[in-house]
């Protein structure tokens, strides 16, 4: 018993997926003599299996037969995947007809693609207590897995982030509330002509020089007070001499410590209004997109402001975040200059423009504006939809939904380049956003069924329509289980956030 409690502990603090396999393979090797056990995973996509990790006693047969996984579990995965509702529990197969030398097995899905695989040699069946302590332990290895995908999934985002900020165009500034500079990026880099070590150690108000330090240095107080409005100074060049640049900043709280954002735009001598240069909207664009991706807003609020900046971006009047489920479209958020789409709605997918879309490549834009120049002009979307821009949205390496922008009237200029890497690059923050905090979410709640008991080797969530339950330190259960019954356990939610968690889908 001490060891399998030192070995859960192991488990519950692992770093990475192969110690928690390893540590979840020890559990079984402790709980059971001479096991036949691994974790594998499976990929929908090709069809593929796996094997993470395998107990000792089992290494043989399972390099014999790496990619064997019954088709009940991996149809199992498919409708998780699909609708990983409540309701879609999770489930502990038992085969009494395995491969090789194995008299029975059992399985346990570990999460949406993988699965725990205990079997016996020297036995027939497994009773309903050495169940327990199987699902248990699948139980525990999920929750951990959860946790160490989540950091994952966090780190990519924070690779998104680090990308926007390092490539874009717009010189930005990133400072303590002191005015020490923390981070800037190449084009701040290029405004300053200085080297990079020099303005990175320095202090944001000195870098643009003695006439203009008193006038940033209030601006920065000003933005920590949440009043700051953008302003126009002088900036010391290295080697150009003064340069007249416009400041905005922004107050950005990560962890509980404050920085500040200052972005930097060059004007021109004169500069006032006219025609719109297509490079300065790109800039202010991304600056805007940055911005909101780095604030402290809802997420709902985050995308509704990037629905309207996008709107805004393209001049068109329509923007809309949808959820894409079979042959069915909604408007998961809109903003419409019309009136015409509300949050909720639901359409036939084939009669939207994003039935294009999705037709293409996974992650490629669709983008035209006049449709009557292109061929879908005879689309049924057509005839309301003549401008349109829309990029799909990937969660989880499925197709969540799309990000898209419309009107009913031509555009009078045709979508750039850059307009279209914007829309994917809208949507690709969107899909990790989205998927970073689905797994938040399933952290949450199994850190929550985790702390609720003594031994978590012995958890068991068997709730279709009941409470969580746990198996006492014997794995006796009321419930006994024969070759040919499952035994259920609740699956992952696939709700991200409570708007969208309160909708049922069918």
């Amino acid at each position: 018993m001490g060891r399998s409690l030192s070995l859960s502990a192991e488990l519950n603090r692992a770093e990475t997926v192969e110690t928690a396999v390893t540590r979840a393979m020890e559990l079984v090797e402790t709980a059971f003599d001479r096991p036949a056990a691994s974790v594998c995973a499976h990929d929908p996509a090709t069809g593929t299996v796996t094997t993470l990790g395998s107990s000792v006693s089992s290494s043989a047969w399972v390099e014999s037969a790496p990619d064997r996984i019954p088709e009940l579990l991996v149809d199992r995965a498919a409708e998780r995947g699909e609708d990983a509702s409540d309701r879609d529990a999770s489930r502990a197969t038992v085969d009494t007809s395995p491969w090789g030398p194995i008299q029975v097995e059992v399985l346990v899905p570990v999460g949406r693609d993988r699965a725990l695989r205990v079997g016996a040699t020297e036995q027939e069946r497994l009773d309903s207590g050495e169940i327990a302590i199987i699902k248990g332990i699948a139980a525990n290895l999920e929750a951990t897995l959860a946790r160490i995908d989540h950091r994952q999934s966090a780190a990519v985002g924070s690779d998104v982030a680090r990308a926007l900020f390092a490539q874009s165009d717009e010189a930005t500034f990133v400072s303590d509330t002191d005015g020490a500079l923390v981070a800037v990026n190449r084009a701040a880099v290029e405004l300053t002509g200085r080297e990079r070590d020099a303005v990175s150690r320095g202090r944001l108000p000195d870098i643009f020089g003695d006439t203009a330090a008193e006038s940033v240095r209030s601006h920065l107080d000003e933005t920590l007070t949440g009043v700051s409005e953008p302003f126009t100074t002088t900036l010391e060049h290295a080697h150009e001499g003064t340069l007249t640049v416009e400041l905005t900043s922004k107050r950005v709280d990560v962890d509980g410590t404050s920085y500040i954002r200052t972005t930097a735009h060059e004007r021109s001598s004169g500069e006032e209004g006219g025609v719109n240069d297509p490079v300065e909207d790109d800039a202010t664009a991304l600056r805007r997109l940055s911005e909101l991706t780095a604030g402290i807003e809802e997420f709902d609020e985050t995308i509704e402001r990037l629905l309207s900046l996008g709107c805004e971006h393209f001049g068109l009047d329509t923007g809309i975040l949808s959820h894409i489920d079979g042959d069915e479209y909604e408007v998961d958020t809109v903003v419409d200059a019309t009136g015409t789409h509300e949050a909720g709605a639901v359409y036939e997918l084939g009669n939207t423009m994003c039935d294009v879309t999705l037709a293409r490549d996974a992650t490629e834009s669709l983008a035209f504006a006049d449709v009557g120049e292109t061929d879908h002009e005879n689309h049924p979307a057509a005839e309301s939809v003549r401008a349109y821009i829309a990029a799909p949205v990937i969660v989880d390496d499925e197709t969540y939904g799309t990000l898209n922008f419309s009107m009913g009237r031509p555009r009078a200029e045709a979508f750039r380049p850059e307009e279209r890497e914007f829309v994917t690059l809208v949507a690709e923050w969107v899909g990790t956003e989205i998927e970073r905090r689905h797994r938040f979410e399933e952290l949450e709640r199994y850190e929550t069924i985790l702390e609720a008991i003594d031994d978590p080797v012995y958890a068991l969530d068997a709730r279709v329509d009941s409470p969580t339950s746990t198996m006492q330190q014997n794995g006796s259960s009321d419930t006994e289980t024969s070759s040919s019954e499952s035994v259920h356990r609740s699956g992952w939610r696939s709700r991200t956030w409570n708007r969208f968690e309160n909708r049922s889908r069918v």
